[in-house]
C-alpha cells in the first residue's frame, strides 16, 4: 500500500515539493517518499492519536 501511494504522490521531475501526511504514525509513507525521490523535499507528518504516534522514523526526528 505504501508503494503505491508513493507512486500516486510522485513529484514534477526536478521540482522539491511539500508533503503533508496526515495520521501518519511512524511516517512509513515519508519514510518511502524519501527513499524513492530523494531529500530535497520537505516533509511533514501529523499525528494527534497519541496511541498512534509511535518515534519517528530516525531520519525525521530533529536534528541537533
Amino acid at each position: 500500500m505504501v508503494a503505491f501511494m508513493t507512486r500516486l504522490a510522485a513529484p514534477l521531475p526536478n521540482t522539491a515539493c511539500r508533503v503533508l501526511e496526515p495520521a501518519c504514525a511512524d511516517g512509513r509513507f515519508l519514510d518511502a517518499f524519501r527513499q524513492t525521490y530523494g531529500a530535497q523535499h520537505r516533509l511533514v507528518g501529523v499525528e494527534v492519536n497519541p496511541k498512534a504516534a509511535l518515534p519517528p522514523i530516525p531520519a525525521y526526528g530533529e536534528e541537533s
